[in-house]
């Protein structure tokens, strides 16, 4: 199940994603940020849809027999499957629906068709064709952005077992930067917005809480020397920052994170991490609460991108990665951030 109604984290547009293993009831759920433009509108012709016209008819389409997340049903009457497996019958196998955005029918030509669900989408077995609307419009999304995110895993009963963060790009648009980030020089700011999971349990009074949260984030990078093979001169470069406003579970709390200095990679395009170095463990983080800091602990990491057209240098605009931290052994978060250059 998508759920695309969720809120957006500034230019950060959320949805949902949520699976049940059908066999142990064991359901993995997720929420992904992803910083996607603007959707275009195109006519639909066998070349911008990707279908096959049917040899006998003009303006019919074979549809797709592999598992398409483009395909969806619409309307009041007969539905796609919405779990498992659906057999449409003589009076059902007609269809009011989409292909990547545009409407039309999907008609089944013999007597019994089948649509299934799944993660990958709608699979439609049988022979369906679709038949687009007049002037009928794609929908063709942005293929190339960055996205970050949390994956929580529950049990039968309900209860969290696992907790994760994730960050990435999709598309080939996106440019690389240097292996070496610290050739770049100066200094630029960023900032954005992070989300993830977190629980705490007092033993004192056996109170404790656990949910989701989202936050700020502010980043500040150094692109001079690296803090690669432990050399003692290089320990300027690379990343810190930290994570404020914090609301967990829609309430405002009075947590912050520090992001400790995060090194350069110095062979993977922008990566930056805990790299070994003169001064100590890297790329740490320190939790407070009510302005109480915790003791060092858990790590972040990230990777910055250079997207295509929106600066004109080739100092990064935008960053995606994760990070954890602990308050002693009664608290743990774990979450993923986006941010952009500051102007």
């Amino acid at each position: 199940m998508t759920d695309t109604s969720v809120p957006s984290l500034g230019a950060w547009k959320g949805a949902s994603y949520e699976r049940m293993n059908d066999d142990d009831k064991v359901t993995d759920t997720a929420m992904v940020y992803r910083n996607e433009g603007a959707s275009k509108k195109t006519a639909f012709t066998a070349t911008s849809s990707g279908l096959t016209e049917t040899g006998s008819d003009t303006g019919v389409y074979t549809a797709p027999t592999a598992a398409d997340m483009d395909i969806a049903s619409t309307g009041s009457g007969t539905q796609f499957a919405e779990a498992g497996t659906k057999t449409h019958t003589t009076d059902k196998r007609t269809v009011s629906g989409t292909y990547k955005g545009a409407p039309g029918t999907y008609n089944c030509p013999v007597a019994s068709c089948t649509s299934k669900k799944s993660a990958a989408g709608i699979t439609l077995m049988g022979g369906w064709t679709f038949t687009p609307s007049s002037d009928a419009m794609l929908t063709e999304k942005d293929p190339d952005y960055l996205f970050f995110g949390w994956w929580l895993n529950t049990d039968a009963d309900g209860m969290p077992q696992m907790a994760s963060a994730f960050r990435g790009m999709m598309g080939t648009g996106i440019s690389a930067l240097p292996a070496a980030a610290s050739g770049i020089g100066g200094t630029a700011k960023y900032s954005g917005s992070a989300a993830g999971k977190f629980a705490y349990y007092n033993p004192l009074d056996k109170s404790g809480d656990a949910g989701h949260f989202t936050a700020d984030v502010e980043l500040t990078a150094k692109f001079e020397a690296s803090h690669d093979n432990n050399a003692a001169t290089n320990d300027t470069g690379g990343v810190t920052g930290a994570i404020d406003g914090f609301m967990a579970n829609g309430k405002s709390v009075p947590w912050s994170v520090e992001l400790k200095r995060a090194g350069w990679d110095g062979t993977t395009s922008g990566v930056f991490g805990a790299q070994t170095g003169a001064d100590g463990p890297m790329a740490k983080t320190v939790w407070s609460i009510n302005d109480n800091p915790a003791n060092a602990s858990g790590s972040w990491s990230g990777q910055m991108y250079d997207e295509a057209g929106t600066d004109g240098s080739d100092v990064p605009t935008t960053a995606v990665g994760v990070f954890e931290s602990m308050y002693g052994s009664t608290h743990h978060m774990v979450g993923g951030f986006g941010v952009t250059k500051d102007k």
